[in-house]
């Protein structure tokens, strides 16, 4: 699983797809929370 970590390109790779899932995941984190806002009030 971890074999492709041992090449730099790998790595900025793998920091990469990390850093694009965790932004996507506070956005859809934050659109969740103002639509669940919106209903509410």
């Amino acid at each position: 699983m971890f074999e492709y970590l041992s090449t730099t390109q790998g790595i900025n790779r793998f920091v990469f797809t990390v850093l694009i899932g965790w932004c996507l995941l506070e956005a859809v984190l934050v659109i969740y929370n103002g639509v669940k806002n919106r209903k509410r009030g």
